[in-house]
């Protein structure tokens, strides 16, 4: 199930995102001695060390929806978040969060998982005229 960020929620601070790409291969040790190689997904998992600053209005929201919406972490989340080329829909897990409160403000600190899938910025629709018709 996927599920869609809260409006009311800040995209993340893009002066603090540190990027890494996750190993998703999984190797099986097989009877005759030789080991196997298995992707778990699709693809490489992009994993993503993130971090917002909220309200507390903010904080009990995200409590809220990490709870129930996110499914404690089990469910994919969509959001429309603002990067360097625009807006760009991300699709990601989070598995685990922490607060830290700073002044009267809290920094949410997470590490969300991204399919390079979702990563797709705006992709080029080319159409071509029908032979025939009038352009």
């Amino acid at each position: 199930m996927t599920v869609t960020w809260p409006a009311a929620l800040p995209a993340p601070m893009a002066n603090d995102i540190e990027a890494e790409i996750l190993d998703t291969r999984s190797h099986l040790q097989m009877e005759s001695g030789q080991t196997r190689t298995v992707n778990k997904t699709a693809g490489l998992l992009h994993s993503y060390d993130i971090k917002w600053l909220l309200s507390i209005e903010q904080r009990q929201l995200f409590e809220h929806f990490y709870r129930f919406d996110l499914n404690d972490g089990a469910n994919w989340a969509t959001a429309a978040w603002l990067t360097a080329l625009g807006h760009a829909t991300h699709a990601f897990k989070m598995p685990g969060w922490e607060i830290i409160k700073q002044g009267a403000h809290f920094l949410l600190v997470a590490t969300i998982y991204v399919l390079p899938v979702a990563n797709v910025i705006n992709p080029v629709v080319t159409v071509y005229p029908v032979s025939g018709s009038a352009a």
